[in-house]
């Protein structure tokens, strides 16, 4: 039986912690492995797992001092878990426990997993080195993107011989279930929905400026806003400066948000960069027509078909209506978080222009929802885990030479 290690920071909260949760639990489902779940810090996870988790109990620290400690006590960590367990694969995500299990390597081997576009999403110099780092000495380098590989080969000096995309999975089945539980109150008025961390990454910012044009032609239309975070009170007080108050809803963190989603016109999505964007996947397996930035990385790889590298690399300039979604010129990377109300940046205008066309034309609507579940297949559970399998079983030369 071969033993394996997930590694991630906790069970609760963020996307590469669901893929954890996910990939745990589909692992397990296998005779042959046995998948331990390795938390820095256990306490407070909502995501499920099949797995037998193994809790650190190293939690974040908020000072210099403490945060540079906890790194090196869980290095020491892992490595002593390592050392006792022996597992044959550990698999990590994120930069930070990509660096922990490199640097804890006992024998197993290591796979890291580059979750977002990292030219982009990097806070410092020194996280960008780390990266690097942990890509050259890793086994295997797995990314969630085509773009986020292409970004990782020739910015950050992944060798091209050892890195590899795999997509994350969503089970449709399930998600479409989960919409059907009536959990939670849908509002009674037509409505868009967006789901994220209310931060910068996300740009919501952005989506309810430019929300403001959309109400002024569809008054009877809401914008219902999921999630929580840092920025929620400057977006709740920039709504109300607009005088759209009323009109958005910010309805938190909901544990089940797939009954509300299904019930919108349509999913919006303004981020500014991102890895995939999941919730994307999501939103087509509940079989809603989806309108987002064409940011790097993810939305037009999910939305287009994307067979070259030209087609990876394409930027739209205005609105584009995709195969399988619509894709809006995307906003500046670089863009700070603005809570009162201003006149309309150009990319603004196209998000409103394309919510606008997507809630009025039903049949553009009608013919995004029948095109969901023919796109969602290619992201079927059974595809992706037989490509995480792929990457487990075999050994990295097999792999790099199938």
């Amino acid at each position: 039986m071969k033993k394996i290690f997930i590694i991630s920071q906790k069970l609760t909260g963020g996307g590469a912690e669901r893929v954890a949760s996910n990939l745990s639990y589909e692992l397990t489902q296998n005779q042959y492995y046995k998948v331990y779940l390795v938390l820095f810090d256990g306490q407070n996870s909502t995501y499920p797992s099949g797995a037998e988790i193994i809790d650190m109990g190293l939690g974040p620290q908020s000072n210099a001092i403490g945060k540079i400690s906890i790194f090196f006590r869980r290095v020491m960590k892992l490595r002593k878990l390592k050392k006792q367990y022996r597992p044959d694969v550990s698999i990590s995500l994120l930069s930070a426990p990509n660096l922990i299990n490199v640097l804890s390597k006992y024998g197993d081997k290591v796979i890291v997993s580059i979750r977002n576009f990292i030219s982009r999403s990097a806070n410092s110099t020194i996280e960008k080195y780390f990266v690097r780092y942990s890509s050259k000495k890793a086994d295997i380098t797995v990314c969630l993107s085509k773009l986020v590989e292409l970004d990782m080969i020739d910015n950050f000096g992944a060798p091209e011989d050892r890195i590899v995309t795999i997509y994350n999975t969503v089970d449709a089945d399930r998600l479409m279930k989960l919409s059907a539980e009536p959990e939670y109150r849908v509002p009674k008025q037509p409505y868009v929905v967006t789901m994220g961390r209310l931060m910068r990454q996300k740009g919501q910012w952005h989506l309810i400026n430019a929300f403001k044009r959309v109400h002024e032609i569809c008054p009877e239309l809401r914008l219902v806003i999921l999630g929580e975070g840092e920025l929620e009170d400057g977006l709740k007080k920039l709504a109300k400066d607009c005088g759209i108050e009323s009109t958005v809803e910010f309805m938190g963190f909901v544990k089940n948000p797939h009954r509300i989603i299904k019930g919108a016109e349509a999913f919006v999505f303004s981020s500014l960069f991102e890895g995939l964007g999941n919730v994307l996947l999501e939103a087509l397996a509940c079989k809603v027509p989806v309108v987002s930035t064409d940011c790097a990385a993810g939305p037009r790889e999910i939305l287009s078909l994307c067979e070259t590298k030209a087609d990876l690399n394409k930027v739209t300039n205005g609105v584009e209506f995709a195969e399988y979604g619509i894709l809006t010129m995307p906003f500046n990377v670089d863009d700070e978080p603005f809570f009162k109300s201003q006149e309309l940046t150009k990319a603004e205008r196209y998000l409103a222009e394309a919510i606008i066309r997507i809630y009025s034309n039903k049949t553009i609507a009608a013919n995004y929802r029948a095109k969901s579940t023919e796109r969602i297949a290619f992201f079927s559970k059974e595809k992706i885990i037989a490509e995480w399998k792929k990457v487990i079983d075999c050994s990295t030369e097999d792999y790099l030479t199938d």
